[in-house]
């Protein structure tokens, strides 16, 4: 089984994502709820199927082997696996529309 370390980019875009949803989208707390459950149920799922995602190495041309997994239509993160420590470590939540992909 895989640990999940989450980047800070993560945690950033995250926090920047629900107040996107919270104050100009205008989501209610039940809606960003169930939005921050499907993200969290994606990473849990990745501990016991690490290589689950898609694999965007080449097509974003990564130098390292990199992983999409999508939520829903809108939103994506990438993810990288370290075999050697078992740990996947998750990059920032994007909206797909908008993909300017950094690690």
């Amino acid at each position: 089984m895989y640990d999940i370390e989450y980047s800070e980019s993560f945690r950033d875009s995250l926090d920047s994502t629900i107040k996107y949803w919270r104050d100009s989208v205008k989501f209610s707390e039940e809606r960003i709820k169930k939005y921050v459950s499907e993200i969290a149920k994606s990473t849990r799922s990745l501990k016991e199927y690490p290589f689950l995602g898609k694999d965007v190495q080449s097509m974003y041309h990564f130098h390292e082997a990199t992983y999409r997994v999508n939520i829903g239509r809108k939103y994506a993160y990438f993810y990288r696996v370290d075999t050697q420590k078992k740990v996947i470590e998750i990059g920032a939540l994007y909206n797909t529309s908008q993909m300017n992909v950094s690690f």
